[in-house]
């Protein structure tokens, strides 16, 4: 064939019954006889039924060779439904064998590790108070801020809003493979009645598309994504700075889906929301333990041919209905099983409460070398522009009254350890670091606020200010001391006591100047008491010389303001003790006593959605509220 290119010709290959050339966004098929390749749509052959054809015959050939031969099935356990051998083989993940099975097991009820709140009381306070560890569900959306489509949403009308050539990636369920279809393809299949196959779409983001303007996340999930306040927005969204897309997804899953046990890619956090259907979730805790047998589990050649949950310690099952919302936090390894046609609405997040694990997580992806496709986009560079906004987090956490959030800091420092490791890793990306980003000083800065958050969360810089004041009074009164016995005068002093949280308080002292040798006896007194008093003052000036001081004692936090006159005398020379000092520094212990570090829970209805994640003061104060 001959293709007209401007004033010249040119040869081009060309194919199929249309004699267009090559496309490679467009399936095609090879016929077995002619050798000749085919366009899907030109001869009515679907990409999901290509790999159910043993032998192609285009429409010339069959005149001649008859029809195309189809595989033939010999079992209902096997990804491989045409396997001979297949009799004396275990059953496989996803084919009916296994669906019926699933179904008629028992399993924990997910009630005891599942926390149930209304949507007020899901926000930021809460997840302050009480940490993100556990799976919350939202019975009703009311009060979560999030925004969903009419529920008689069908997949035509998603079509109409992505177009019909939007190409979907489609998991077919009995072999647990991924294919291509597009969107109308996929709507031909989910409107039909005679469904020989079943399939499952999860993985359809809309960012892009004129779906998401009906589409509007939790508020909460907004609040602490880093993405939504870690990316800046004058970053060019190309290459390694393309702004990841994992926020909004729909997942349209016909009955009898299945998708095996896994972990969200990077550790991300999920929200999802039934709008029409019901779901089922397995569910199991991230422990080190399920987290090792996990990886072991992934890397396995009978992944297909072992249940997860029949490993792990204990495997839960959850039942989310039409109108629920499901919170999956970071690390938990979950299946879901899909009971009747559904659609779902859903995202992914990152976020400060649960670094560590995130980054553990990815570590996992790594050494099972999992594909790009599956793993959170940009997940490293995600991690240097949100390494600033934890500095400032932690920055707010340590200038508030309250004491820093543990999980804060022992993210930071897992961050900071992550970050380290990237950069001298023998294979490290430079690129996936953002321009303008001076490593070196962000690594210090990430340190110098972990130290100040420690020192604050373990009540280190009250004690060291303590102790320091403490020793300096303690110096003055020996010198002084000292230098009035070497004049020869006497200078009564009072050696600094230790006030409430062991702080060092100046002496309050009276000065008396009296001659070394008297002419006459003092009224009542003696030359020889003079003397007496005089070289015990001599003695104990040598003493508090040579004696270092001692240690400050722990701090102490009163349950009252204590007067300047609660103090411990121990010395009996008979000083004179000012009875109209002058006024002390108020000191006030109120503002001391710290936040429990496990608080009780206060009521559920207390907590509002108005503290922002980047203010940690105002948001403590209204959780210790």
């Amino acid at each position: 064939f001959w293709v007209a290119v401007g004033p010249k010709m040119a040869s081009v290959d060309v194919y199929c019954v249309c004699g267009q050339p090559y496309d490679p966004n467009l399936f095609m098929i090879q016929c077995d006889v002619c050798k000749d390749w085919f366009h899907g749509n030109c001869i009515d052959v679907k990409e999901h039924d290509a790999c159910d054809i043993i032998k192609y015959h285009c429409p010339q050939c069959q005149l001649t060779f008859g029809p195309s031969i189809w595989k033939q099935r010999t079992n209902w356990h096997r990804h491989d439904y045409s396997d001979p051998d297949a009799s004396d083989k275990p059953v496989q993940t996803g084919t009916y064998v296994f669906i019926k099975e699933l179904k008629s097991r028992h399993f924990e009820s997910a009630e005891s590790i599942v926390t149930r709140l209304n949507g007020e009381q899901f926000n930021l306070q809460y997840l302050l108070h009480s940490g993100f560890t556990n799976p919350v569900l939202v019975t009703k959306k009311d009060g979560l801020g999030l925004v969903m489509p009419p529920e008689d949403l069908t997949v035509s009308d998603v079509m109409d809003f992505i177009g019909p050539d939007f190409m979907l990636d489609v998991i077919d369920v009995r072999k647990q493979e991924d294919l291509k279809m597009t969107m109308s393809e996929w709507v031909d299949y989910f409107n039909s009645y005679d469904r020989s196959k079943v399939f499952n779409v999860i993985s359809l983001e809309f960012s892009d598309t004129r779906l998401s303007d009906f589409v509007k996340p939790p508020s909460l999930v907004q609040r602490i994504s880093w993405v939504e306040n870690c990316w800046p927005s004058h970053v060019p969204n190309i290459g390694v700075y393309q702004r990841p897309a994992v926020m909004k997804y729909c997942l349209m899953s016909t009955e009898n889906s299945f998708t095996d046990f896994h972990i969200d890619f990077g550790g991300s956090s999920v929200w999802y929301h039934v709008l029409r259907g019901e779901k089922l979730f397995y569910l199991i805790r991230p422990t080190q333990t399920n987290l090792s047998l996990y990886e072991h589990w992934m890397a396995s050649a009978n992944q297909s041919e072992t249940f997860f949950g029949d490993q792990a310690d204990a495997c839960y099952r959850l039942t989310l209905t039409a109108g629920q919302t499901l919170f999956i936090p970071t690390g938990w390894i979950h299946a879901v099983y899909t009971s009747v046609d559904s659609m779902v609405f859903g995202g992914n997040f990152l976020h400060s409460f649960n670094i560590g694990l995130q980054l553990q997580v990815y570590e996992l992806e790594k050494r099972i070398d999992a594909p790009n496709k599956y793993k959170f986009p940009s997940f490293e560079t995600t991690h240097w522009f949100a390494a600033s906004y934890v500095i400032e987090q932690l920055r707010s956490a340590t200038a508030s009254e309250f004491k820093p959030p543990s999980f804060l800091i022992v993210g930071a420092k897992a961050l900071m350890t992550a970050l380290k490791n990237w950069t001298q890793e023998p294979n490290c990306k430079l690129d996936v670091i953002p321009s303008g980003i001076n490593v070196p000083k962000l690594l210090k800065d990430m340190a110098k606020e972990v130290r100040a958050a420690e020192k604050k969360m373990s009540g280190k810089v009250k004690a060291e200010k303590e102790t320091k004041k403490g020793k300096q009074g303690a110096a003055k009164g020996a010198k002084a001391v000292a230098a009035a016995a070497v004049a020869g005068v006497q200078e009564n002093v009072t050696p600094p006591v230790r006030g409430a949280g062991g702080a060092a308080q100046q002496g309050i002292n009276i000065k008396v100047k009296l001659p070394v040798k008297a002419k006459g006896k003092a009224k009542g007194k003696g030359t020889g008491g003079l003397k007496a008093r005089a070289a015990t003052a001599t003695k104990k000036a040598q003493s508090v010389k040579q004696e270092k001081p001692a240690p400050a004692p722990p701090p102490v936090t009163p349950l009252h303001k204590e007067s300047v006159y609660d103090f411990n005398d121990s010395d009996d020379d008979g000083l004179v003790v000012d009875e109209n000092p002058p006024p002390q520094p108020r000191r006030s212990y109120q503002r001391a006593v710290a936040v429990p570090a496990t608080p009780a829970l206060p009521p559920i209805s207390t907590f509002s959605n108005n503290a922002s994640m980047g203010n940690f003061a105002a948001a403590a104060a209204a959780a210790a509220a």
